[in-house]
């Protein structure tokens, strides 16, 4: 059982789920996206290394749980280091410019890298913030070619709850679609 599934989190649990079928593609050092420590907590057990991010804050927080970021840093402008793994897990809908941001964080990996991405399709508008995008698979497919990688893995969940998702009936359904691409 992982963190999203303690904290009662179905989308999360699902994202989780997700990580872990893909997990032969993580490896060396990660960075791990405005996730708090260890809410990935398997991965910590494949990585050599695993570095936190966040937007403009040195405190990442999510579901009642927090921890410091080892990297403050905005990726839709370009970053030094670099990673063999990045998961940006609903991350990429709140940015201004995802093209710019996948194109630095593609830039950021390794060759023979990876980058997980993980976005919800439909979902209530201004549940976090700023919510900007949904992408389907060929906006995927768009997004990394013009980054220069190739997409290895591809999935999509559908007929998600919204009760269960939201706490109220949104009359809608929750899509969430994940890709892995390769540097």
């Amino acid at each position: 059982m992982g963190n999203y599934e303690r904290c009662g989190s179905l989308v999360g649990t699902y994202e989780e789920q997700w990580l872990w079928k893909n997990r032969g593609y993580i490896s060396g050092h990660v960075l791990d996206m405005s996730t708090p420590r260890y809410f990935h907590e398997f991965v910590y057990g494949i990585a050599d290394r695993v570095s936190i991010s966040n937007l403009s804050d040195n405190l990442v927080e999510k579901m009642g749980r927090r921890s410091t970021a080892d990297i403050v840093h905005d990726f839709c402008l370009p970053y030094s280091g670099k990673f063999n793994t990045i998961l940006c897990m609903s991350i990429l809908e709140h940015c201004k410019n995802p093209f710019s941001m996948i194109r630095n964080l593609s830039e950021s990996i390794e060759p023979g890298g990876h980058l997980f991405v993980w976005t919800p399709y439909a979902y209530t508008d201004g549940h976090m913030g700023e919510d900007y995008w949904r992408f389907c698979k060929r906006g995927y497919y768009l997004l990394l070619e013009e980054a220069g990688m190739t997409i290895v893995s591809y999935d999509r969940f559908l007929d998600v709850d919204m009760k269960k998702v939201l706490g109220f009936d949104a009359k809608g359904v929750y899509v969430c679609h994940g890709v892995v691409g390769k540097k």
